[in-house]
């Protein structure tokens, strides 16, 4: 039964942050530009991720959470169509010189929401994080904490950097 709540409750936080995304939050800039072509690093599904350290996600996804301490979110837009929500407010994706756009944001105190269908976002810092991510892509973990891959059994973060693909959701 414990499973089946986690997995209910995932669920929820999903519409939930797909609710936040359909609001209008993404900038001017998006449209004006060209979206790149890019194939997908693995198949949907889903991660949920506790501890402190570095996380590194990649690919198209959706992730939300929370943040304690000193943590900073960098979020890099390759294909222009990123959104980085902190509660209530859109947080502007600036142009690069790399015809990407990117943001960075140092320990919010709300909750966030990051969605695009190629993004890059790193999550850093001595706090506490709290997140979930929906998608595909794959995501590296270097610190300390929990994390579990389709609801499945929780596990350590190694001591050791790994990587994580995102496998198909169950």
């Amino acid at each position: 039964a414990v499973p089946a709540l986690a997995a209910d409750n995932l669920a929820r936080e999903s519409d939930r942050a797909a609710e936040m995304a359909r609001a209008s939050c993404r900038s001017a800039g998006a449209a004006r530009q060209s979206p790149r072509k890019v194939k997908a690093v693995s198949v949907g599904g889903q991660i949920g991720i506790e501890g402190s350290g570095h996380v590194q996600l990649r690919g198209s996804f959706m992730s939300w959470g929370t943040l304690q301490q000193d943590m900073t979110i960098r979020v890099v837009d390759h294909a222009g169509d990123g959104v980085l929500r902190v509660g209530r407010s859109c947080v502007a994706l600036r142009p690069t010189p790399r015809r990407t756009r990117m943001a960075v944001l140092h320990s919010p105190k709300q909750r966030f929401m990051i969605d695009g269908s190629d993004i890059r976002v790193d999550i850093s810092g001595d706090g506490f994080m709290s997140i979930a991510v929906t998608g595909s892509g794959k995501g590296e973990l270097n610190g300390v904490g929990t994390f579990t891959v389709n609801q499945g059994a929780k596990k350590s973060w190694p001591l050791a950097p790994i990587d994580l693909a995102l496998a198909p959701a169950t």
